[in-house]
């Protein structure tokens, strides 16, 4: 039902294979059935303190 953006919570490996996105603090459920087509952008870690677009492992 159009374009869903948001943070990959989980999959479930199961009969039916499934995944959980949280879109604005709200848990959502696909079925891989229903989608036609995603792009994931991975974002690893926080930005550093030198603000040079670097990212910081977090706890590192």
């Amino acid at each position: 039902d159009g374009v869903v953006a948001g943070v990959l919570a989980r999959v479930f490996d199961e009969s039916e294979p499934r995944i959980e996105v949280i879109v604005e603090g709200e848990s959502r459920l696909y079925a891989l059935r229903e989608i036609d087509q995603a792009m994931t952008v991975f974002q690893w870690g926080t930005k550093n303190k030198n603000n040079d677009g670097r990212r910081q492992v977090d706890g590192a």
